[in-house]
């Protein structure tokens, strides 16, 4: 199979350079997107985590269990 505008070219040297190029550029695109991937994990987890414990008012709160505050107050006492 040859191009018509490559008709004094080696055919198998012109494939064999198109995938070679071909693969270093798909190589290059999949390694960005999944350092994309990876870093959006790595970031988004503590910043969603975060905003899920933020309340409404916009300031941070840690949930306490009923049982804990009860064991506090005992302990006190």
């Amino acid at each position: 199979m040859r191009l018509p505008f490559l008709k004094q070219v080696n055919d198998y040297a012109f494939y064999t350079t198109l995938s070679l190029l071909l693969g270093i550029l798909l190589i290059f695109f999949f390694a960005k997107f999944l350092l994309g991937i990876l870093l959006g994990i790595i970031i988004g987890i503590p910043i969603g985590a975060f905003l899920i414990n933020t309340n409404k008012t916009g300031y941070y709160e840690e949930k306490l269990e009923e049982d804990e505050v009860h064991t506090t107050e005992k302990n006190i006492q």
